[in-house]
């Protein structure tokens, strides 16, 4: 697993805190299972080990997409807003990984994954309990929309627009404060942050256009 980790936060653009309140939280079962350890262990179909494995697929995803190759160690995340707003240059790779992963960002845009591993699973007819979808095996097809949904998010042009360093990113924001521009468009007081409502469908879909504005 190649996803960044760091406890101090200004090394690296996720703090392990920020590991466990998302990735952990959302996507491991957090109870005890009521099935024995070795349980389908013999077939690679135990819930645990497949839980686990499958966890680690997609934060792999969320770092070849996002981080590797795009967040530059040597610019660190220290500041980065602030030195935005005194004009420095910060290469859009280096920035978007920044700002995507924001604790109260990617608390909202990551929790939209499992919305999207439920309609899959309903729309195949498969019923899941909910608590354990990682515990499922996830067709191709299914990783094939969950890359396409990180790929397509990260080319939002909101990633990269300096315009909104003061506002938008400026200081740290609410979890509600993202999810309202995600299902609006519009920040909470109103203003425009992207072009309009994300829509998962449009976002997952392979073929889906670079957006070009926000």
């Amino acid at each position: 697993m190649r996803l960044p980790r760091s406890d101090k936060g200004t090394e690296k653009p996720l703090s392990y805190s920020t590991i466990e309140k998302t990735f952990y939280s959302f996507f491991l079962y957090g109870d005890v299972l009521d099935t024995p350890l070795d349980y389908l262990a013999d077939d690679g179909r135990n819930p645990r080990d497949l839980e686990v494995l499958q966890v680690v697929r997609l934060m792999n995803i969320v770092a070849d997409e996002i981080y590797v190759g795009h967040f530059d160690p040597v610019l660190r995340a220290y500041q980065i807003e602030k030195r935005v707003q005194r004009g420095q240059e910060i290469p859009e790779p280096h920035l978007r990984a920044f700002r995507m992963s924001k604790e109260e960002i990617i608390y909202v845009w990551l929790r939209y994954v499992r919305q999207i591993i439920q309609t899959y699973f309903n729309m195949m007819g498969t019923p899941i309990d909910e608590r354990k979808m990682f515990q499922y095996s996830f067709p191709e097809p299914l990783w094939d929309r969950l890359r396409a949904y990180v790929g397509n998010l990260k080319q939002l042009p909101v990633w990269v627009n300096r315009d909104l360093s003061l506002t938008a990113f400026g200081g740290k924001q609410t979890y509600d404060f993202w999810q309202k521009v995600f299902e609006t468009g519009r920040s909470p007081q109103g203003q425009q942050v992207l072009a309009g409502p994300i829509n998962l469908m449009e976002l997952i879909r392979e073929d889906q256009p670079l957006p070009v504005s926000s």
